[in-house]
């Protein structure tokens, strides 16, 4: 026997709510006496802020299930029962940063709102505005360059590989093949051809039928062979430059 469909929708609200809730640490959950809210304001109700929490969570890619991604800003024990939790606490970092973060959202808000003749007066930016899923919102060649000025080209490689296994047809980073070329050309500024190269090479993998993916590798061998003074190999290289060129 099918539900009818009022039924349903109010079964689904019902679910949502209790999942908003769920979000929200045992000694938050009453109608007022929130501690140390500092951007929020203190007389807040306790839906909005689950609604903020859970967009939170969406917005930097934290895990929802048991209150998991809770604790990267809150202090508790996945093995001790809500009601212990410290919600209020400082003591993390990340929960100081999130209110500069906040503050700041904040106020983009309130410019957006007094732009002139704006395309659509409803935009508003988010934590995932920037972060879409994930804690660190640097784009990619700036997870990738830090990666490599601290671990060398082979971690970076992996890195990228873990990047793209995980966030690849999503919003969170661009893995487009220019991004790595380029990234792979920058390193080749340091005269880190080898590198650079190896970089270039993890890129075509990827792509093996592009044409910004070959050409990179060839323009980096051919720059590498000029530097190691290798005549012969340079002008090898650039001939199949060429070729290639003519082909496109």
């Amino acid at each position: 026997m099918k539900r009818p469909k009022r039924h349903n929708q109010i079964l689904c609200l019902l679910i949502s709510a209790a999942v908003m809730m769920a979000f929200l640490p045992a000694g938050n959950r009453q109608e007022s006496g929130y501690q140390n809210l500092r951007v929020l304001p203190p007389d807040i109700e306790p839906d909005k802020l689950g609604d903020i929490m859970l967009n939170s969570l969406l917005g930097l890619g934290l895990p929802r299930r048991d209150g998991e991604g809770c604790l990267y800003c809150h202090v508790g024990d996945l093995n001790m029962t809500r009601d212990t939790w410290d919600s209020a606490s400082d003591a993390k970092v990340q929960k100081r940063k999130a209110r500069t973060m906040m503050a700041m959202v904040a106020s983009i808000n309130d410019h957006l709102a007094a732009l002139e003749a704006p395309i659509d007066a409803s935009v508003r930016v988010g934590c995932a505005t920037c972060h879409a899923g994930r804690t660190d919102p640097r784009p990619l060649p700036g997870v990738l360059m830090s990666t490599y000025e601290e671990s060398g080209i082979e971690a970076t490689i992996e890195r990228y590989e873990r990047l793209r296994e995980r966030y690849f047809g999503g919003d969170a980073y661009d893995f487009r093949p220019p991004v790595l070329a380029r990234l792979a050309e920058q390193i080749a500024a340091t005269n880190a051809f080898a590198d650079a190269i190896a970089l270039a090479n993890a890129n075509l993998e990827v792509y093996p039928e592009d044409g910004t993916a070959n050409r990179t590798v060839l323009v980096l061998r051919l720059h590498e062979a000029y530097a190691d003074g290798s005549v012969e190999s340079a002008l090898t290289l650039a001939d199949e430059l060429a070729t290639g060129d003519e082909a496109a």
